[in-house]
């Protein structure tokens, strides 16, 4: 048995989309009325005299206000919506799992879970879908979580990769990560020699409870573009031997994400 903690966003992306869609109405409809309380839109004879002449700018001043009465909402929507945080765990054993968050427990059991990855779907958060016969739980990342670690893998990332292998399994899991075709569990970190991409070893983050670890995968040509994030199986490593290049290029691939982010080096 083996757990994994991880931290989400509290708010719901229901309730961000409503405070985005009422502050865009509210920050449309007050712009519409300083508009006309200010006379630009009544007519030449209602123009403030600053602005008589100068047709260009109060047009300026028209269309230019409107991307902020709906940009300004949205900002600020998406401040408070990313201001809080909650915490949960997973314990994995051989066939079964339990979730601990919001004092609930729920029994997963293994073949009975669908992780849906809604990474890529929404450039503010990233949205992982857990589907049970019972329900469905969305967890979104942790915008705070998001800051302090600065392009580093989170933990909830870390927490669904491994749940997904709680899915149910149809023969070999094959995937395609921009045109290397990955069998997880067989295919090792070489497959990337030969190819426009590379590891970075030197961003591995290993997670001892789950038995793997994770690290980014850029582009050769342009080291700072990470295309992907790579989980790699720990578990035949003794507990305190140092994780490199030389003994994770040879060990199997749990799973792979894809991602398009611009990381500096460290």
């Amino acid at each position: 048995m083996n757990t994994i903690y991880f931290r989400y966003n509290k708010h719901s992306h229901y309730l961000l989309y409503f405070m985005v869609i009422f502050g865009i109405v509210v920050g449309l409809v007050l712009d519409a009325y300083l508009l006309n309380i200010s006379g630009i839109t009544k007519g030449p004879e209602f123009i403030p005299d600053f602005l008589r002449g100068r047709k260009d700018v109060a047009l300026y001043i028209i269309f230019g206000s409107i991307p902020i009465a709906m940009l300004l909402p949205t900002f600020f929507a998406y401040r408070f919506w990313g201001k809080a945080e909650e915490k949960a765990s997973i314990r994995f054993w051989e066939d079964h799992a339990i979730l601990y968050y919001r004092n609930k427990e729920m029994l997963i059991n293994r073949g009975k879970v669908k992780i849906d990855i809604l990474t890529g779907k929404a450039t503010l958060y990233d949205t992982y879908k857990v589907i049970l016969p019972e329900r469905k739980i969305y967890f979104h990342n942790s915008i705070i979580e998001k800051k302090e670690k600065k392009g580093k893998v989170l933990s909830l990332d870390i927490a669904m990769q491994r749940l997904v292998f709680f899915e149910e399994k149809k023969g070999k899991i094959k995937v395609s990560f921009y045109g290397l075709n990955i069998i997880l569990e067989r295919t090792t970190p070489e497959i990337f020699d030969n190819s426009p991409y590379y590891l970075d070893y030197g961003s591995i983050v290993e997670i001892k409870e789950g038995n793997f670890a994770t690290c980014l995968i850029r582009e050769r040509k342009n080291p700072i573009h990470v295309v992907g994030d790579l989980e790699i199986d720990t578990s035949f490593f003794n507990e305190n031997e140092v994780l490199n290049e030389n003994n994770l290029r040879k060990q199997p691939i749990l799973a792979v994400i894809e991602l398009d982010e611009q990381i500096s080096l460290d």
